[in-house]
C-alpha cells in the first residue's frame, strides 16, 4: 500500500496542484497582520487555511477518482490483491501531500517569526493545531473520493469541492462549529492552550467523515448501480459515532483551556499580564505611566491596576482593576497603540453590562466623553483638571457591577 500511496503522490492532481496548495496557505496566512508576535498564534490563523485547503483537495481527489484517473483505479481493483482496497491509495496519498502542503507553506511564517523574535511556542497549542490540520485533510480527501465513486463525470469535482465548503459553513448552526476548520485564531494566544478534549473530538469528527467516504468509495467501486442500503448504513456508523462524540466533548467548555502565571510590573499603574510575554508586560507599563504623568493633574481617580484578560482563571478581572487592551501585534518601538492606551484608561472596571447583546448607552456615551478629553489631554490640545461632565462620566464607568467571569475565550 505503501508504493500506491506514493505512485498516487506522483500521478495525482494533487500533486500536480501542490504548488498551488502551498501559496493558498501562505496567502490565507498572510491575510492579516498581527500573528507575528508569537507562534501560537501565527499556526492558530495558519491553519485557518485548510477553510480553503479541504475543499479544494476533495475537489480535486473526487475528480481524479470519477473523470481523470478513472480508468487506471478501475484496471488496479481488478487486478491489485487487495481488490477494490487499492483505490484508496488516490485519496491517502492527497491527504499527505495537503498536509505536507501546509506545512511548507508554514515555512516563510516561521522565518517572519523569527525575525520579528515572536513568543515562544507552546507544544499544547502547536500539536493540537497541527494534528487538527491532519485530521481535516485527511476527512476532506476520502470525502472527494466518496463523491468522485457516485458521480462518475466532470461534475464530481466542483460537487465535491462545494460539498465540504458547504459542511464547514453550515456547521455553526448544528452546533458543529469546527469542522473543516483547524484554527483561525484572530487574535494573541498568549495564556492560553488548546483543549485537548475539543481536539480529540475535533479530530474524531473528521476520521468519522474519512472512515464513512473510505466505506463509501469502495463499496461503489463498480459504479454507483451497485451501492446497497446496508452499505450506505455501514458508511454512517463512523461519520455520526465521530460527529456525536465532537458534539459531546465540545460541550465540556471552550475550544482554549485559560491558565497561565501572571507577571506584574509598574507601581501606579500596576500592570499585569501572562509571564511568558515579557514584551507586552513592559510595554504596557511604559505607556501607561507616561500616560499618567500626563494625566496626573487632571484630577480623575485613575485605577491604580490592570490586568491582561488572557491567563486568568475563567478569565475574570480581579474587582479592584481595570481591563488591560493590548494587541500585541500593534506594539511598536516598546509601547501600546494610542487606540489601546485610550480603551485601557476608559475601563477603569470591566462591567457586567459590556458583556450584554446591546451594552447601555449611558455606559457607552461615557467612555466616548472621557476618551475624548484624556485623548486631547495626551495630545497637548487640553490642560488642567478634567471638566466635571468627563469626572462624572469616569465616575459612572468607575462604580458598576463588575463582570465576575467566566467569559468565552475564542482561539
Amino acid at each position: 500500500m505503501t508504493r500506491a500511496i506514493l505512485l498516487w503522490g506522483r500521478r495525482s492532481t494533487v500533486a500536480l496542484a501542490w504548488p498551488g496548495l502551498v501559496l493558498l496557505v501562505v496567502l490565507a496566512t498572510w491575510s492579516r497582520d498581527g500573528w507575528q508576535t508569537e507562534w501560537d498564534w501565527a499556526v492558530s490563523w495558519g491553519a485557518s487555511g485548510t477553510i480553503l485547503l479541504g475543499p479544494v483537495i476533495a475537489g480535486l481527489v473526487a475528480h481524479d477518482r470519477a473523470w481523470r484517473h478513472a480508468p487506471t483505479l478501475l484496471l488496479m481493483e481488478q487486478t491489485s490483491p487487495r481488490g477494490r482496497l487499492a483505490a484508496l491509495a488516490l485519496p491517502a496519498a492527497a491527504a499527505v501531500l495537503g498536509a505536507l502542503a501546509w506545512s511548507a507553506g508554514m515555512v516563510p511564517v516561521g522565518v517572519r517569526l523569527v525575525r520579528h523574535g515572536a513568543v515562544a511556542a507552546r507544544a499544547d497549542v502547536i500539536v493540537p493545531v497541527a494534528v487538527s490540520v491532519t485530521a481535516v485533510v485527511v476527512a476532506a480527501a476520502f470525502v472527494g473520493f466518496a463523491i468522485g465513486s457516485l458521480q462518475r463525470n466532470r461534475a464530481a469535482g466542483p460537487i465535491a469541492a462545494l460539498t465540504v465548503y458547504a459542511v464547514f459553513a453550515l456547521s455553526p448552526r448544528v452546533e458543529l462549529m469546527g469542522l473543516f476548520q483547524a484554527g483561525g485564531s484572530l487574535s494573541t494566544l498568549v495564556g492560553v492552550a488548546i483543549s485537548p478534549a475539543w481536539t480529540l473530538g475535533h479530530v474524531a469528527a473528521h476520521l468519522g467523515l474519512a472512515v464513512g467516504g473510505a466505506l463509501l468509495g469502495v463499496a461503489v467501486a463498480g459504479g454507483p448501480s451497485t451501492l446497497r442500503r446496508g452499505t450506505v448504513a455501514l458508511a454512517v456508523v463512523p461519520v455520526i459515532a465521530g460527529l456525536v462524540l465532537f458534539h459531546q466533548l465540545k460541550q465540556d467548555g471552550s475550544r482554549v483551556l485559560v491558565e497561565e502565571a501572571m507577571s506584574c510590573t509598574g507601581e501606579r499603574p500596576q500592570v499585569c499580564a501572562p509571564a511568558r510575554a515579557p514584551d507586552l508586560v513592559d510595554a504596557a507599563a511604559v505607556s501607561l505611566t507616561d500616560a499618567y504623568a500626563q494625566l496626573a493633574d487632571s484630577g480623575l481617580p485613575l485605577q491604580g491596576r490592570y490586568v491582561y484578560d488572557r491567563g486568568l482563571r475563567d478569565n475574570r478581572i480581579p474587582d479592584d482593576a481595570g481591563a488591560l487592551s493590548a494587541d500585541p501585534g500593534q506594539v511598536t518601538g516598546g509601547r501600546l497603540s494610542r487606540a489601546d492606551v485610550l480603551e485601557t484608561l476608559v475601563a477603569p472596571r470591566r462591567c457586567l453590562a459590556y458583556a450584554a447583546v446591546e451594552p447601555p448607552e449611558d455606559l457607552l456615551a461615557a467612555q466616548a466623553v472621557v476618551a475624548d478629553w484624556v485623548g486631547a489631554r495626551l495630545d497637548g490640545q487640553v490642560e488642567g483638571p478634567a471638566p466635571d461632565e468627563v469626572a462624572a462620566a469616569y465616575a459612572l464607568l468607575s462604580d458598576c457591577e463588575p463582570d465576575r467571569g467566566p467569559v468565552l475565550v475564542v482561539g
